[in-house]
């Protein structure tokens, strides 16, 4: 018969426990009475039959000497089992031993034990990332074990003497329980199949992902791979006992402990590399995998090899013996290439070593230093841009979204000429990387992209943005010319990118032996004090002289060519954008000639992050802390819901300007608050809370991908009082009603909205007592996309009016100044050119979601954008809108331009309507309209069109407000070649337009627009 054993000895040093209960054998023989030694075995196989006849093992010494060969083709095989029985009671007898004790058999009825051991063990390994620096990344392909003795006695201790008698081969490799494998043949490799897709970094590698912000599903971090238990898949050996050492040069550990010291081999090797610390034929265990690290500090990548000898403990104890469940844990520390076990990479000289893939910010005119490690021998170094994008590309494939936009898309679905962008835009070439690898390319047109490696010389202050709007000197040339200007305003941009116009070239950097010296800032001055840069020493504690150049990037303007979309911004809030650097390096070889060594680098935009952009209170409000996640969304559809954002690297929080609020932890499990900052780990959420103290402004500055990436949130407590941005006060309202004064021409009693989150109501040109309410945003025909036809609208004076019927004033040419309004016993006025003008040129611009008296961060993307007036109760809600802030002054003022909770700031005569005043898309509540040239190429069309300012065309519907100016210029929309007249402005939430806007202006076209007052 056969039971559950539950009495199986058990080392109890791990949870869950290495053996489940074993089964046991029970059995009647009759002996007579005597003394005996009686030996036990068990799972011999027909093959080793013949090895115990009577004749071979007719003493015990002949029975111990029976030897087993490894089988490699069928592990399972390898089962045997030697034992002896003894009379002691199961709970004394002990497993161990090869001598049996000698029984009684003196009386009937005797009961007899036999423990009975494995000749083989087996390991199982798991990994501990969480000692690994911020920005480090670790792939485990697999893991084999080395020297398996290849016999093995059946019942004494076995001790392989050359390499004859071990196997060198890899015979098995661990996988994770719940991983996919495939073996490439029995027993000998079984790769992990962990879908690339999966990792948070680099999405080209295969296997177990490993960095030390990592977080398993049921909560606990860091460790992954085996959880030691008796089912776990491992790798099985035989008996292997190597004895235990003495002295330093038998330690198993590395010979330097340090998180910052190389773990090279520093003992002279008995034969080659000394992987077995001086204990040739030892059982040892290699982990293979692939690091990457883009930690500034130390960046590389390649391919590297753990391995550790087996036995009783972690120092000098090589016994590797029979039935043992050795359970390891490999603890990554500092660099991927300095754990507390033997390694194996490549770094020697000459060296380049680069990040695989490097992230910048969504925003426009932030500076990334990207590490390039050189060996000390390097005497010349060039980085140039050879692929600079504007249009997007997939964050998972990199590529640029192949289908061209249907006839009937859905309307918020993610649109693009593609043809537009393949005729104009596009010219895809190839190189050969040094390992082979073809790099792929677009390499047209680069001067229109996102990056740029230096700021134009002529910026010879430390301030941003870079501007020097006077037409004809060197500068920003978007100051002066627009899209209408067509190639010839490419062609500035262009020389302005290049050096053609004396300022430096933002399309590459140089640097000979002398920039390559090891040196600050100081060291390294530039014409421009912002190009400046530094080269650090690479501190391994050896004499080599490698070191790391720190390479500037920038995110380039926030408009490039005004009206064209063109942009150091990314307006993709699910596509990144990408360009690539192509790096260069030559090396003296001492007296051999110099060698020159060249890598790829890909440079990704990351998705702009809007949700949330800004946190507003009501003065003396009592709302607790706000809980910040950021946020992204995995999706391109513009209405779906948010996800939280995980770092690829470490992310900081630090409060810019403003002394009214102050940051805390808001999950200890993956960040830490030091002198009010917060850190947090890599491949974690970005979490935190802001804790207000009073009225004011604040910014909140926040790092993250490695501290790669900005986003800025903006925080306000008390917006009553209105602000002074610009040389002038603005209310952070919106007009929501005004009344006529009696006798007094164009004087108004008004009425804002109640709340700054609010759009306000819509006015047509002239009919300032007669807005449009918000509330008929919410009715049937007239909400956003819907037709109104002659549906009437309710209006600010109580009537209620068609489109046709409200009309509008019909002086295109001089129409009538809006007029004073009168609110609080205070004089306000509609703002002019010339206020919008000093906004822009004296601010900076946040676009997302703001939100109100909320205290978390909302998933939903209906409750983080749809605050609405409609709403008795608004808290946790947010709305879309464009922040103007003052980022050099420490009260950090902002101004709110809302677009509502519907994203539309604007009613119009949509698409293709005619002069029927029957046409039902008049008055449309729609911000843009741009389906018609959303397909074909177009290069004559809308002044360039398509060709000429692409990105708007990207968004069939893209959200924004227009807000109408106190009067009507001639000259105010900007333009090289036509300057236009223009009476609005246009604040374009898709591609962070802040400019002055061109609005058609007979009877029937006059859109109704938004109006904000400023302190008259």
């Amino acid at each position: 018969m056969t039971k559950d054993n539950t009495t199986t000895p058990d080392d109890g040093s791990y949870d869950p426990k290495a053996d489940t209960p074993t089964d046991r054998a029970s059995f009647n023989y009759k002996l007579p009475y005597g003394k005996y030694k009686i030996y036990a075995v068990a799972n011999v196989g027909e093959k080793y039959v013949d090895a115990f006849a009577p004749e071979k093992v007719s003493t015990e010494d002949d029975l111990k000497k029976v030897k087993f060969e490894w089988d490699a083709t069928n592990i399972a095989a390898n089962d045997q089992m030697f034992g002896f029985f003894t009379t002691e009671p199961l709970s004394q007898s002990k497993a161990g031993g090869f001598n049996a004790p000698v029984v009684t058999i003196n009386q009937t009825g005797v009961t007899l034990r036999a423990w009975m051991r494995r000749l083989a063990s087996k390991v199982t390994v798991a990994y501990n990332a969480s000692g690994l620096y911020n920005g480090v990344w670790i792939y485990i392909k697999n893991v084999t074990v080395h020297d398996i003795a290849k016999e093995c006695f059946l019942g004494q201790s076995n001790d392989p003497q050359s390499a004859d008698a071990v196997l060198n081969r890899r015979t098995g490799q661990y996988n994770m329980p719940g991983v996919t494998y495939t073996p490439s043949s029995p027993n000998t490799r079984i790769t992990y199949d962990v879908s690339p897709s999966t990792h948070i970094y680099d999405k080209t590698q295969t296997g177990l992902e490993l960095y030390n912000g990592l977080v398993l599903p049921d909560g606990k971090p860091d460790i992954l791979g085996s959880d030691h238990s008796a089912s776990a898949d491992a790798l099985f050996f035989y008996e292997n006992m190597k004895g235990i050492k003495e002295g330093y040069d038998y330690s198993k550990r590395p010979q330097r402990e340090g998180k910052d010291q190389v773990g090279e081999n520093v003992r002279e090797p008995i034969n080659g590399n000394d992987y077995q610390d001086r204990v040739p034929y030892g059982t040892y265990i290699e982990v293979e995998g692939y690091y990457v690290s883009i930690n500034p500090e130390n960046p590389g990548e390649g391919p590297i090899k753990y391995r550790f000898m087996l036995g009783k403990d972690v120092d000098f104890d090589y016994n590797v013996e029979r039935n043992y469940h050795y359970k390891l844990t490999l603890g990554f520390l500092g660099w991927a290439n300095q754990p507390d076990w033997h390694i194996d990479f490549d770094n020697t000289p000459p060296m380049l070593e680069v990040p695989p893939v490097y992230r910048v910010s969504y925003l426009y005119q932030q500076r990334s230093s990207l590490p390039v490690k050189v060996s000390e021998n390097c005497t010349h170094l060039r980085v140039d841009i050879i692929e600079n994008n504007w249009a997007p590309s997939d964050p998972n494939t990199f590529e640029f979204p192949t289908d061209p936009v249907t006839s009937t898309p859905t309307e918020y679905q993610f649109q693009w000429n593609r043809a537009a962008f393949d005729n104009y835009y596009r010219k895809i070439e190839t190189v050969k990387d040094e390992d082979g690898e073809t790099v792929t390319y677009n390499a047209e047109k680069p001067y229109l992209g996102f990056l740029a490696l230096n700021l134009p010389v002529a910026n010879s202050t430390a301030e941003l943005p870079v501007t020097i709007p006077v037409k004809g000197q060197v500068g920003n040339i978007t100051n002066y010319y627009s899209f209408k200007d067509g190639v010839s305003g490419q062609n500035a941009l262009k020389d302005f990118y290049e050096e053609s116009r004396g300022q430096g070239s933002q399309a590459y950097s140089e640097y000979n032996k002398a920039d390559l010296a090891v040196g600050g800032d100081d060291m390294h001055p530039s014409d421009c004090p912002l190009n400046a840069y530094s080269v650090v020493k690479v501190d391994d504690n050896t004499d080599r002289g490698d070191k790391i150049v720190m390479v500037n990037m920038w995110t380039r303007a926030k408009s490039m060519i005004e009206g064209s979309g063109f942009s150091g911004n990314n307006p993709y809030e699910y596509f990144v954008r990408k360009a690539t650097l192509k790096v260069t390096a030559t090396f003296d070889m001492d007296g051999e000639p110099p060698i020159t060594k060249t890598k790829y680098i890909t440079v990704l935009q990351e998705p702009r992050i809007v949700n949330p952009k800004a946190v507003w209170r009501k003065s003396g409000s009592t709302a607790g802390p706000f809980h910040v996640r950021l946020m992204t969304t995995d999706n391109s559809n513009q209405k779906s819901n948010y996800t939280p954002l995980t770092s690829d690297g470490e992310w900081t929080a630090s409060v810019e300007m403003g002394s009214n609020i102050s940051l805390s932890v808001s999950n200890e499990a993956i960040s830490e608050e030091r002198e009010g900052v917060i850190y947090g780990k890599t491949g974690r959420n970005v979490e935190f809370n802001i804790n207000f103290k009073g009225d004011g402004c604040a910014i909140v500055n926040v790092l993250y991908h490695n501290n790669n990436c900005t986003h800025k949130i903006l925080v306000r407590q008390g917006y009553d009082a209105p602000q002074l941005l610009g040389g002038k006060y603005w209310s952070n309202f919106t007009l929501q009603s005004a009344t006529a004064v009696a006798g007094q021409t164009n004087v108004y009693d008004a009425v804002e909205t109640e709340s700054p989150f609010y759009l306000g109501s819509l006015y047509r040109r002239g009919r300032i007592t007669k807005g449009i309410l918000e509330i008929n945003n919410s009715r049937p025909y007239m909400g956003p996309l819907e037709s109104p036809s002659n549906h009437q609208y309710y209006l600010s004076d109580g009537t209620m009016a068609s489109w046709i019927g409200l009309g509008c004033e019909n002086n295109n040419t001089d129409p009538a100044p809006m007029g004073t309004f009168r609110i609080n016993g205070e004089n306000w006025k509609v703002p002019e050119l010339a206020d919008f003008n000093q906004l822009k040129a004296n601010c900076e611009f946040a676009y997302g979601v703001i939100y109100g008296e909320a205290t978390e961060t909302s998933e939903e993307f209906e409750i983080a954008t749809g605050y609405s007036i409609e709403r008795q109760d608004n808290t946790g809600y947010g709305v879309r809108g464009v922040i103007a802030y003052d980022a050099k002054n420490e009260t950090a003022g902002q101004v709110l331009f809302s677009a509502g909770k519907d994203g539309f700031g604007r009613r119009k005569n949509a698409g293709d309507v005619g002069t029927s005043n029957n046409d039902p898309k008049r008055g449309m509540l729609i911000y843009s309209d741009v389906d018609f040239l959303l397909t074909g190429s177009a290069p004559n069309s809308d002044g360039g069109g398509n060709v000429f300012r692409p990105v708007p065309y990207n968004l069939k519907i893209a959200p924004g407000a227009v807000f109408w100016l106190n009067n009507r210029v001639a000259d105010g929309f900007l333009g090289n070649v036509t300057p236009g007249p223009t009476m609005s402005w246009d604040v374009n939430y898709f591609n962070y337009d802040f400019n002055s806007f061109d609005n058609g202006g007979n009877l029937n076209y006059r859109d109704a627009n938004v109006i904000k007052l400023i302190k008259q």
